[in-house]
């Protein structure tokens, strides 16, 4: 996968300016984007509905008050976007069909589809977009992706589909995270006759499908919108997503033809699963980092030696090899490969549990220490298994931990809830998955300190004045080395910190039905059934 951030900045670089604008437009082609799996002529089956289990019920459907991955991968069915990404990471055109950004880096003007509707019957046009953005930066409403897009500091509407966005300082991130499911455009008119719960709970966008019914946990039902361009693209009429937290069951639902896909399965599982003819397992790159999370602020974990001893004291080879074989790697970096701009780091945490001992001991536990870890279900593949490895590895070296396994959505509200003061957080097993393709949305929503929980997504507390001027410096630029340069250094921060304990970065590992084709599993972690065919 190529480096996202990277191509975006330096792509139309050899274009001439229209100086009446003193822009450059940048006209794209949408891209075909390649079917996985067999494909076949055959007749549409079952009427054409698909089952889908997921692993978890989403908390909201309202795609700006979301941070959750199951609400994440019900938006690209419901809503669209300005711009999104194909299978490759790569920019392209949705809402928007050709931008530019000015010369000094700092409006960036879209013109927009025409005449495209919500599904309430509102028209999709300039003035729509920016009551989007409005919206999101209301502060009475309470939503902590609104970070992503802090640098906006104007929003014209030039005409009825041509708007333009001015930032504060480029921004080289900017299109990447216009893709980003947060930015997803909901209908202003239905969202400003409902408050942001109830919203949440009966959304209206634009996209392929409309909402239609949600039993809570139990199923979200969409139904097809004939009058989206991508109509013809599928014979999907109807797709229900069933909530099922055990992975045992979601496997039992596939192999009886109950559900037609399964999200996110084990990946042995995935590999069982694949050897029944009817079934096609998926093991494709994900932008997504897994390992053991911190909390700085409490004694021992506030000690880098304790976090580095921690680094010796884990097998990662054995964890990749014995859970994740052929669908991960061991980390060598914060960032997952293929985010802009990813680099391996020469220090290397190799398993040694001797030096993981004389760490302790030199940060003043000889014996070693009694702690807590969270264990999410049904978020993670194997999370329960994983972290009752690596639990019997630091064991080894005097750090004993309670395991307390709870449901990821009470996992989430822990995690998510509370500030430095107020987390009850000790460890937990944790992921974070970059659905940019770019180190603003990985390091600065991490590890920047001014987005501490619950405001945003720094949730163990990190901070470092140094790596936040890193972050700030490489977010003020449109320029791919200035940016590389400065994420470059981030990353060599954070990983000789070990800001938490890095130890894999992971692939999909999800199966479908082998009748369900044109399946999209994307780098930034989603998973969509846009333009998906269901045959017999």
């Amino acid at each position: 996968m190529s480096g996202v951030g990277e191509m975006n900045l330096e792509g139309g670089s050899g274009m001439r300016s229209r100086a009446t604008l003193s822009v450059v437009w940048v006209m794209l082609v949408g891209l075909l984007i390649l079917g996985l799996g067999p494909t076949t002529g055959a007749a549409p089956a079952r009427g054409t509905k698909i089952v889908v289990g997921i692993d978890t019920d989403p908390p909201s459907l309202d795609a700006h008050s979301n941070t959750a991955l199951s609400s994440d991968q019900l938006f690209a069915h419901l809503y669209d976007r300005l711009v999104n990404f194909d299978m490759q990471g790569r920019i392209v055109p949705e809402l928007a069909t050709e931008w530019a950004v000015s010369n000094n880096g700092l409006t960036w003007t879209f013109r927009l589809r025409r005449n495209h509707k919500f599904h309430d019957g509102t028209p999709v046009n300039a003035a729509a977009i920016k009551a989007n953005f409005d919206r999101l930066f209301d502060p009475r409403n309470p939503f902590s992706r609104r970070t992503l897009f802090e640098m906006i500091k104007r929003i014209d509407v030039i005409d009825e589909y041509t708007i333009a966005f001015t930032t504060d300082k480029p921004f080289g991130a900017m299109l990447n995270q216009l893709a980003n499911a947060s930015a997803s455009i909901v209908s202003p008119t239905a969202a400003s006759k409902q408050d942001v719960n109830t919203f949440g709970r009966f959304p209206v966008g634009s996209g392929p499908f409309f909402f239609r019914d949600w039993v809570r946990g139990t199923r979200i039902v969409v139904q097809k919108n004939p009058a989206h361009w991508l109509a013809a693209q599928t014979n999907i009429t109807e797709i229900e997503f069933r909530p099922i937290p055990d992975e045992a069951t979601r496997a039992v639902g596939l192999e009886t033809g109950e559900l037609d896909f399964v999200t996110t399965v084990s990946p042995h599982e995935a590999r069982r699963l694949a050897r029944n003819p009817n079934l096609v397992a998926y093991n494709l790159p994900r932008s997504r980092i897994q390992g053991l999370y911190p909390n700085l602020t409490k004694r021992p974990w506030s000690d880098v030696r304790v976090r580095q001893a921690m680094a010796h004291a884990i097998d990662k080879k054995a964890i990749v090899d014995t859970f994740l074989a052929g669908f991960a790697r061991v980390a060598d970096s914060p960032l997952p490969p293929g985010v802009f701009p990813y680099k391996p780091q020469s220090v290397r945490f190799d398993y040694d549990p001797e030096r993981a001992k004389r760490l302790l001991a030199e940060a003043g536990y000889p014996n070693g220490f009694t702690s807590t870890m969270w264990v999410p279900v049904g978020t993670y593949a194997a999370a329960q298994q994983i972290s009752e490895a690596l639990s019997e590895m630091l064991k080894r070296v005097g750090i004993t931990l309670k395991l307390e396994v709870m449901e990821s959505g009470q996992w989430l509200v822990l995690l998510r809830s509370k500030g430095p003061r107020e987390s009850t957080l000790d460890m937990t097993y944790y992921g974070w998955g970059t659905q940019t393709g770019d180190a603003d949305y990985a390091l600065r929503l991490v590890f920047h300190s001014d987005n501490f929980a619950p405001a945003c997504c720094n949730r163990n507390f990190y901070s470092n004045p140094e790596l936040d001027a890193l972050i700030d410096r490489g977010l003020g630029s449109i320029n791919a080395q200035e940016r590389r340069a400065a994420y470059e250094k981030a990353q060599e921060i954070l990983w000789r910190d070990q800001a938490w304990v890095w130890i894999f970065t992971v692939n999909h590992s999800a199966v479908g039905n082998r009748a369900l084709t044109n399946v999209r599993l994307l780098p930034t972690e989603l998973i969509h059934f846009r333009d998906a065919t269901l045959s017999r």
